[in-house]
């Protein structure tokens, strides 16, 4: 599929997988991980931790997390690293069940309501014809492509006793098939996702070719909880 013509030439390399970053005035669609809103299989409502699960039950603890993160409004911060580009910072604040505020810097602004993708531009938000689910990475595929999973027991992190696991993360981009080393911290009294350090491949844009491939980045994610959060569908330019 060819690149939406908004999103052509708006920077050298514009991320799309895995991470949010921006680059130059205006933002492309990008990809998160994981999107709480797509349906899976139902979990038990509470897993409790151990150290003696099987892989399988790890990951089981994993996507619960995950789940069970998507029924709570939450912001995470993200500082990333390409290759040897100047880093970004992007906020991503949520609230359920499918409302997303993505501000990255320099200068980028997104709000997702449903499958409804607005970019600002300027002081006016205008609609963009993409789909939404090519900016958040539905939990379902997540979890299919989620392998090795493995966890330890409690650690202390900032105060808190959290759950270091560790897992290999599959993707496609463009031609090439990558994987990410993914560390997840997960909070042993909440079972929510607390911070999650990624080293691996996003998928990179040229601006001159349309072309996407693989680059190397690292980006480390802190996540905290929000019931205050509130997002509301922006006044589009007709």
């Amino acid at each position: 599929m060819s690149p939406h013509p908004m999103l052509k030439n708006l920077c050298k390399w514009t991320l799309i997988v895995l991470v949010l970053t921006a680059c130059s005035v205006q933002p492309t669609p990008v990809s998160i991980l994981p999107s709480p809103t797509t349906q899976v299989a139902a979990l038990p409502t509470a897993i409790p931790i151990t150290v003696t699960k099987s892989a399988v039950e790890w990951k089981t603890t994993l996507v619960k997390a995950f789940q069970v993160q998507g029924e709570r409004s939450y912001r995470s911060e993200t500082d990333t690293k390409i290759e040897s580009e100047s880093g970004s910072h992007t906020v991503v604040e949520f609230m359920p069940p499918d409302r997303y505020h993505i501000v990255s810097q320099p200068a980028s602004e997104l709000i997702i309501i449903g499958p409804q993708v607005y970019n600002k531009q300027g002081n006016q938000w205008v609609e963009l014809q993409v789909p939404a689910d090519s900016i958040v990475t539905p939990l379902a595929q997540a979890e299919k492509n989620m392998t090795d999973v493995q966890c330890i027991s409690p650690e202390m992190l900032d105060g808190k006793a959290l759950h270091l696991c560790q897992y290999t993360l599959r993707s496609k981009i463009g031609d090439t098939d990558t994987t990410s080393q993914i560390k997840l911290w997960i909070d042993a009294d909440t079972n929510l996702p607390y911070k999650m350090v990624m080293n691996g491949a996003v998928g990179g844009m040229d601006s001159q070719t349309g072309k996407i491939k693989a680059v190397k980045a690292t980006s480390s994610t802190i996540y905290t909880y929000d019931p205050s959060i509130q997002i509301n569908q922006p006044a589009v330019e007709k």
